[in-house]
């Protein structure tokens, strides 16, 4: 059984959660943490806006602790 397709466009917090998620799954923190900071300010639903400010604030903490940067070993 197929899925209807909706011709109609995503809201726009949507739009933005999916680009902030696939920059935060592509290691792009400080672009995620600002799109989801953005994405909370339109969300509509408490909880939407609960969730983008989660994200935000681990991408933040991501970028802080510079996680996925592969850093050359020290020679001795």
């Amino acid at each position: 059984m197929k899925k209807a397709i909706s011709l109609q466009k995503p809201m726009p917090y949507m739009r933005l959660a999916r680009i902030a998620a696939e920059a935060e799954n592509a290691g792009a923190y400080g672009f995620a943490a600002a799109a989801w900071k953005t994405a909370a300010g339109l969300a509509l639903r408490e909880s939407n806006r609960q969730w983008a400010e989660e994200r935000c604030a681990l991408c933040e903490n991501a970028l802080r602790r510079e996680w996925g940067v592969i850093k050359p070993e020290k020679e001795k």
